[in-house]
Order: structure tokens, then C-alpha cells, then sequence
């Protein structure tokens, strides 16, 4: 089936991207894809090639293209809006797609693996499942300098004498101050998380706090850390990078493989 697009606001939207069901009574599960850039702009590498990837799998996907602090000025709650909107829309055509609203998950990419931390936390009740991918969870041990060094990486990917750096800034640290490991609780949902040892764009040891806080307060998780492996991979395969990770990769599968194991059915 090709993909919709549904606009939610002025500047964000979503791409569905559904999957077509066997037969009449077969309800899906669906993937809401967070992509990440830093809150500045949104990587293409971790939006249509995973939501395709997820269609193999049987899954419904939907990639999110919420708004960015290139865009306007924004708080954690306004990106939160933007996800109940999508997920909104899609319980209204629920019966129209065959969408398993009991098994709806959120996957998100480094900043946008931050947002979906949040929605773990908070949204609980929406989501039965978080995939999160090299998260940017907390940044409070990395040095003042190397936080700028990093977002002049990614301004200058956006830049243009338009935008107003200082307020951009201003936004994208907010966002990155707001570490969803200190909103995790017992009813956070469960979470599966992916990271590599050698990611010098999140910390990994703030990875590893995560997962280690999720696990006292009873939260059920699966950690894939690898040793080798830089930030950014997305599938880590050849629709991502002109260099392939073979063992980084089984990240995906691994994931799909934990949805699917912790149902009776996918």
C-alpha cells in the first residue's frame, strides 16, 4: 500500500505507511518512527527506509516528522502534543486499517530516542512497547565545549542567515536538559535499547544509567550494546551507509524478534 501523509500542524506531519492485512479479521501492530537530528533537523536515513524495513515485519509503520528547533521555539510538551495528535488520527481509522491500537510501539533515533523516552514515560498508556536507538538520554557529564562543538555539527547542516542561532541553541539544550531517565517508574513501558560503545554524539554511559534505572524501578527491558559501531547507524545496513555494520544490524531483528516475543501473537 503507498504511504499517506497527514499534516498535523504548520510544520509537522506524519508519513503512514501501512501494512496490507491478510484478511479481514487480522489486526496489526504498528511502529511510530521517531527520526532523529539533534531536535534541528530530521535524519532521512532513520525515517522511510526503517518504516519500509518494519512493512517486511508485518508491522504498520508511521514515521513522524515533528517540528524542530530550526523551525520555532519549543518545549517537550508541544512535541508530546504532536504525538498524541498522530496517534489521534490513527485511532480514528483504526477499523479502516487494521491497526492493533493494543500494540502500538514508538521506535525513536538518537534526539528522536529521547522523545520516545518521554513517551515511554508519560504515555504509557498509549504505547505498549519503546524501541529506542542510540538515545540521547542525559548529557550532564559531557563538557561544555564538546555540547557546543556538537551543535555547531548540526547547525550547520540547517544554518542559513535566517535562523537565529542563540535562540535555536537555546531550544535544542532545553530539549537535551530534559533527561527522561528521571521521569522513569514502574509504569514506564517496556523498553528495548540499542547502543554501541564507540558513539561520541550521546554518552553510552548514560545509556547504560538508563537501562540500569529502568531496571530498579521493575521495568522490563533488553539491552543490545555493542563494543564497536559510530552514532548514526540507523539499519546499519547498505539502504543506510556506504560502509555496512553486519553485527550492529541485528539490532533491528533483534528488536522486531523482542515485540514479538512478549505476545501471544505479533
Amino acid at each position: 500500500m503507498r504511504p499517506l501523509t497527514i499534516q498535523l500542524n504548520e510544520f509537522a506531519a506524519f508519513d503512514f505507511f501501512p501494512f496490507q492485512p491478510l484478511n479481514a479479521e487480522q489486526r496489526i501492530p504498528l511502529v511510530l518512527v521517531l527520526p532523529g537530528g539533534g531536535y534541528l533537523y530530521l535524519s532521512t536515513r532513520e525515517a522511510k527506509p526503517v518504516a519500509l524495513r518494519l512493512n517486511t515485519n508485518a508491522l504498520h509503520a508511521v514515521v513522524l516528522r515533528y517540528t524542530t528547533a530550526s523551525q520555532r521555539d519549543l518545549k517537550r510538551d508541544d512535541l508530546l502534543a504532536e504525538v498524541r495528535a498522530a496517534l489521534a488520527w490513527l485511532e480514528t481509522q483504526a477499523e479502516t486499517y487494521q491497526i492493533d491500537t493494543t500494540k502500538i510501539s514508538v521506535m525513536g533515533f538518537s534526539a528522536g530516542g529521547n522523545l520516545a523516552a518521554h513517551c515511554a514515560n508519560v504515555m504509557a498508556d498509549k504505547f505498549n512497547k519503546a524501541i529506542l536507538v542510540y538515545p540521547a538520554t542525559s548529557f550532564a557529564a559531557v563538557p561544555a565545549d564538546m555540547l557546543e562543538a556538537g551543535f555547531q555539527r548540526l547547525f550547520a547542516r540547517v544554518a542559513n542567515p535566517e535562523l537565529d542561532e542563540d535562540r535555536i541553541r537555546q531550544t535544542m539544550f532545553r530539549l537535551f536538559a530534559d533527561d527522561p531517565t528521571l521521569g522513569i517508574t514502574s509504569k514506564t513501558c517496556p523498553v528495548f535499547v540499542f547502543q554501541t560503545g564507540e558513539d561520541t554524539t550521546v554518552d553510552p554511559l548514560a545509556t547504560l544509567q538508563y537501562c540500569l534505572t529502568l531496571r530498579k524501578n521493575y521495568v522490563p527491558f533488553e539491552l543490545f550494546f555493542c563494543q564497536k559501531g559510530p552514532h548514526g547507524l540507523s539499519l546499519a545496513d547498505e539502504t543506510c551507509n556506504s560502509q555496512t555494520f553486519p553485527h550492529q544490524a541485528a539490532w533491528f531483528e533483534l528488536a522486531v524478534e523482542w515485540l514479538k516475543d512478549r505476545d501471544a501473537v505479533l
